[in-house]
């Protein structure tokens, strides 16, 4: 049986160089130490969302509490 999680936590940083540079990121979850770095706020924002569509695939169609409209 695959285990879902309904919860994550992460420390968020993001800064640039200077006002002309793009913005970068790093996400460190604070149970494990692990961390991810991203170039690009494109970058995070992917990451975010095939963190949650990954549970959801495992879920299935229709599991959510909410449907989108």
């Amino acid at each position: 049986m695959n285990k879902t999680f309904n919860y994550y936590s992460y420390l968020l940083r993001f800064w640039r160089d200077d006002d002309h540079s793009p913005w970068r990121a790093t996400l460190e979850d604070p149970h494990t130490g692990e961390s991810f770095g991203f170039s690009s706020m494109e970058q995070l924002y992917r990451f975010l969302d095939d963190k949650a569509m990954e549970d959801r695939a495992v879920e299935g169609p229709g599991s959510g509490e909410a449907q989108a409209k």
